[in-house]
């Protein structure tokens, strides 16, 4: 029991309540898959050593960039020079 409710019963009342967050929630985890096998698929190509320090870097940049565009409150000319 789940405070005498079953898990299944709050779990819908919080998706029906929330159905936008349920859904950001669902494509941040797809995004993650589709990441995680793009990065084991270039290892395989690339191998380790070529394909982490891209991989990571890549993310680096679009997350930089992503959360610019979201809330600019950073000097710019430090993150983009």
């Amino acid at each position: 029991h789940f405070d005498e409710r079953q898990f299944h019963e709050v779990l819908v009342r919080e998706i029906q309540e929330k159905i936008g967050a349920a859904l950001l929630s669902f494509l941040a985890g797809a995004m993650l898959c589709a990441g995680d096998f793009l990065m084991a698929c270039a290892i395989d190509v690339f191998g380790v050593v070529v394909a982490c320090p891209v991989g990571f870097g890549i993310a680096l940049i679009a997350g930089s960039t992503l959360n610019y565009v979201i809330e600019p409150r950073a000097d710019p000319a430090l993150l983009f020079p």
